[in-house]
């Protein structure tokens, strides 16, 4: 039983290392920026859309190129 725990533990610990390699593929010289906010819910009125709307006037100032 114990030696099942432990590879079980091992093979979800190689499984989570996996991941990120996965979403780290080339893109066609596309740089994607996000905000991770809240949109809704109790929190969107403090910083939910307002976050979104700074994001995108840092873009602009930028001349649309960071």
């Amino acid at each position: 039983m114990k030696k099942t725990a432990i590879a079980a533990l091992v093979s979800a610990a190689f499984l989570t290392a996996a991941i990120p390699a996965k979403a780290q593929t080339v893109s066609d010289n596309e740089i994607r920026i996000g905000v991770l906010t809240d949109l809704s819910g109790i929190y969107s009125a403090i910083e939910g859309p307002g976050a979104v709307l700074a994001a995108q006037m840092a873009a602009r100032d930028f001349g649309g190129q960071v």
